[in-house]
């Protein structure tokens, strides 16, 4: 995808359907599961 000059969001989208799961997304399974604080998601996420 870089030779391609692909977009972030195009490469961000790909990843996606490729079983990415986001620092947010998984931050806040963390958060469900008691393992952070919102807070310490919100910090690193920024």
């Amino acid at each position: 995808m870089t030779v391609e000059r692909a977009s972030a969001d195009q490469m961000k989208a790909v990843a996606i359907q490729q079983g990415m799961i986001s620092l947010r997304d998984d931050g806040l399974a963390k958060t469900r599961m008691g393992l952070t604080s919102i807070e310490e998601v919100a910090r690193v996420v920024k």
